[in-house]
């Protein structure tokens, strides 16, 4: 369990990272990043940000298929709105409104049965890492059968710089990750506190 949280932390990372954007202007930059969004392309969103990541960072191969699958289920969701960039010079601001997955519902209904057997799983002495992730997921999967998501709205902005003729994200806002991720971390956060 403890690989999937640190994954879905390094997701969160993905938005100071590298590459160089293919699109034209600001809001051709914002409209491939946020396509990337909506079906978890990593290497895609990667390539309309500025600076560097070593592909070890956010290395993929460590999550599980089930749990990859939940997180794009709710990206494939993802609405938004693009506004009209306010450029000055080599630098650019971008407002992009989301309606996005609020998995919260779905993430509580599942820590409350995930506790109850992480517990009874606790007794009978299986605690590995694979098992309790196993059992994460699936605790996970059955709350979505059960629980409805909601929906949410937010706003952000997005610093742009032109770098080699190109406009790529060079600061993207902390509440991006709750977007992209369906307000997982948050949920989880939430619970914990």
């Amino acid at each position: 369990m403890k690989k999937v949280f640190a994954v879905v932390l390094a997701l969160a990372l993905v938005f100071s990272m590298c590459a160089c954007g293919k699109a034209s202007g600001p809001e051709g930059t914002m409209q491939g990043f946020c396509d990337a969004m909506k079906t978890l392309d990593f290497n895609k969103m990667k390539d309309y940000v500025v600076g560097g990541l070593d592909d070890e960072e956010l290395d993929m191969s460590e999550v599980p298929d089930a749990f990859m699958s939940i997180l794009k289920g709710w990206a494939k969701d993802l609405k938004y709105k693009i506004n009209k960039a306010e450029t000055s010079g080599n630098e650019s601001k971008v407002k992009v409104d989301f309606t996005y997955t609020d998995a919260a519902p779905v993430v509580t209904a599942a820590m409350a049965d995930y506790i109850t057997k992480a517990l009874a799983q606790a007794m009978s002495g299986n605690t590995s890492e694979e098992v309790m992730t196993k059992l994460l997921i699936e605790c996970i999967e059955a709350a979505q059968k059960t629980t409805k998501t909601e929906t949410k709205d937010i706003s952000l902005d997005f610093d742009l710089e032109q770098v080699d003729g190109k406009w790529l994200i060079k600061d993207a806002p902390a509440d991006l990750a709750t977007v992209l991720l369906s307000n997982f971390m948050e949920s989880l956060q939430g619970l914990f506190q």
